[in-house]
This record gives C-alpha cells, sequence and structure tokens, in this order.
C-alpha cells in the first residue's frame, strides 16, 4: 500500500535543508578530490584530475555536495591505510549500482545511495556497516552486496 505525501511544500523544503545538513555534517571530514590526488596520485597531475577519473570509471565513491561550494567528497573508510582504494571497491560499487538501482535515468549518482549501503548495519555482516568490515575483510562486503543484490558470488 502507497502511503499518500501529506506534506506541506514548506515541510519538504525543511526536510530537504536538513538532509542536505546532515550529509555535509557527515562528509566534512572526508578528503576533497584534491586531497585523493595527493595521497594516490602523481605530483604533476591536475589537482583534482585522479580522483575525478577513478569516482567516474566507478573505482572510488565519491559524493556530490552542492553547498557551500560545489565538490566531491570521498569516504575514508573506502581507502587501505596506505591509501590506496580496497581493490573489492570497483566490484562492490558495480554490484550495488547495476543491481541496487542507484543511478538516475542519465547513468549518473550523486554517491549518496552507496553511502547509505555502507553506513548501515547489515545482518549479513553481523550487524555491522558494510564500511566497518571493509578495511579487514572487503571479500565479506562483496559477498554481502551479491547476496542482498541477487548476483551470484
Amino acid at each position: 500500500m502507497i502511503k499518500e505525501c501529506n506534506e506541506t511544500p514548506n515541510e519538504l523544503v525543511e526536510f530537504e535543508q536538513r538532509a542536505a545538513a546532515r550529509r555535509s555534517s557527515l562528509a566534512e571530514d572526508w578528503p576533497t578530490a584534491a586531497a585523493v590526488n595527493r595521497f594516490i596520485g602523481s605530483p604533476g597531475e591536475n589537482s583534482n584530475q585522479l580522483a575525478t577519473r577513478l569516482r567516474r570509471a566507478g573505482n572510488l565513491l565519491g559524493v556530490y555536495l552542492p553547498v557551500p561550494g560545489s565538490s566531491w567528497r570521498f569516504p575514508h573508510w573506502q581507502f587501505r591505510d596506505d591509501g590506496q582504494p580496497v581493490e573489492q571497491l570497483k566490484e562492490i560499487l558495480r554490484v550495488l549500482r547495476e543491481k541496487g538501482h542507484f543511478y538516475d535515468s542519465q547513468r549518473r549518482t550523486t554517491g549518496w545511495g552507496e553511502v547509505e549501503w555502507f553506513i548501515s548495519r547489515h545482518v549479513l555482516l553481523d550487524g555491522k556497516t558494510p564500511a566497518e568490515v571493509l578495511s579487514v575483510d572487503p571479500n565479506d562486503v562483496l559477498r554481502a552486496a551479491t547476496t542482498e543484490f541477487g548476483e551470484d558470488a
């Protein structure tokens, strides 16, 4: 049964503003594209170029923040201790996006749907979040994603 939305336009605007503030707060400590480039790129590259390329290729998860100035932030939990992305991350993101329908109609994503999956407790990970397990056992996170979204592991 679909419930009818009884919220006024002002209530919806307030809800969207609270969500935007929460996202901004969540991502404030996450590295920018320039910071990602510094620890995984080469010094000669444009400050955002490598991170942007990796995000667009599905090798990194970036989230779009439209305010205060539009930018992409990269959750810290997707990186190993040496600064490189977790090897299985690309495959996990592929499963989430292809099977979990995180893309919009133009095959774009702001990254926030994927982040929600990573920071939500998961029964297949003994109640831990995929973000918590990613650095310890990325294969378990991949298995949880493939099981949840119906793809053979």
